[in-house]
């Protein structure tokens, strides 16, 4: 049996494009890595003794923990091997979840990003507040589960979107799809009730002259245009959109904002949304902590991944 005490973790599901390149990458410069993937937890043996041994092991390798000192955390565990339904599914998923975060969290390490400051990090109304609170401009926004106000709202703002306070991404039994951001009308709340099932979060339309997408690592800024074929199109994100990648440079000032952030927030990786307006002015969206790089480095040759493995072999 081979034994093993890897310095980097990568955390993960198998569905990851982006860590199988990372893990790549680390094969390339010979990092002494691990992989594990939320679906491993019922084809291995976990063992946890606090602070004597945390080991995972199967058949042919014993993976030693004690020894990680860089974690790069992708994706939460949440994607589990589905079996025979049973009444106590939603138990053992939340078994199984906490059990690896809380067995992730007793490591000590270097993350990209903590877990808890990821979760929180991921709070689209903390973000707003945040990014105000700094100076960065945000748009009109109103969140609300009151239908009045809501149409209220639209009226006195004019063109308004709606986008998901969650990540929006939703995934079945058999099927899984995305919400995206779309502008809402008075007509869409004519059949809502006056209390929504789920406040609702609004913002003005901003005039966009282009979408930018900036990723931190660490101090470093990473940022990009992207410029809709479909100028009428509100999310650039639907896959059916034709859009084009430019590198775009930010305003120092600017840089150095989104930087505060990433420091409020506790977070050493982020991908933040912003709208440039005609005006050339910068209009901040939201902030994902674990939001994806892969296709701008790939599009535009940006170094983001020499980056992210820099800090882990640190």
């Amino acid at each position: 049996m081979i034994e093993r005490t890897p310095s980097i973790l990568l955390v993960s599901n198998l569905e990851d494009f982006t860590t199988d390149y990372v893990a790549a990458l680390c094969k390339d410069r010979n990092c002494d890595y691990f992989r594990i993937n939320s679906e491993d937890i019922v084809q291995n043996r976990f063992t946890y003794i606090p602070l004597e041994k945390t080991i995972i092991a199967n058949d042919e390798t014993v993976i030693d923990l004690r020894q990680v000192r860089s974690i790069y955390f992708r994706r939460a565990p949440s994607q589990f091997p589905a079996g025979e339904p049973t009444e106590d599914d939603s138990f053992l998923f939340r078994e199984r979840r906490e059990f690896l975060e809380g067995l992730l969290m007793s490591l000590d390490a270097r993350w990209m990003n903590p877990i808890a400051e990821t979760i929180l990090g991921e709070r689209k109304i903390r973000q707003l507040s945040l990014a105000k609170s700094i100076g960065l401009r945000i748009p009109k926004t109103l969140a609300t589960n009151d239908s009045k106000l809501a149409r209220d709202f639209i009226d006195s703002t004019g063109k308004v979107i709606a986008k998901p306070v969650s990540h929006g991404f939703l995934q079945g039994s058999s099927t899984s799809y995305s919400i995206y951001t779309n502008e809402i009308k008075p007509a869409d709340l004519d059949k809502t009730l006056p209390l929504m099932e789920a406040p609702m979060l609004m913002q003005e339309m901003v005039p966009n002259k282009a979408d930018i997408r900036v990723t931190l690592v660490g101090e470093e800024v990473f940022s990009a245009s992207i410029i809709k074929e479909d100028t009428s199109a509100v999310d650039w994100r639907r896959p059916e959109g034709k859009k084009v990648y430019e590198s775009h440079t930010l305003p120092q000032a600017l840089s150095e904002c989104l930087l505060l952030l990433n420091r409020r927030m506790g977070l050493i990786y982020s991908a933040i949304d912003l709208i440039l307006t005609p005006d050339e002015e910068y209009v901040f969206l939201e902030v994902n902590p674990v939001g994806e790089w892969l296709w701008l480095e790939l599009e535009l040759g940006l170094p983001i991944s020499d980056r992210i493995l820099r800090h882990l072999m640190r």
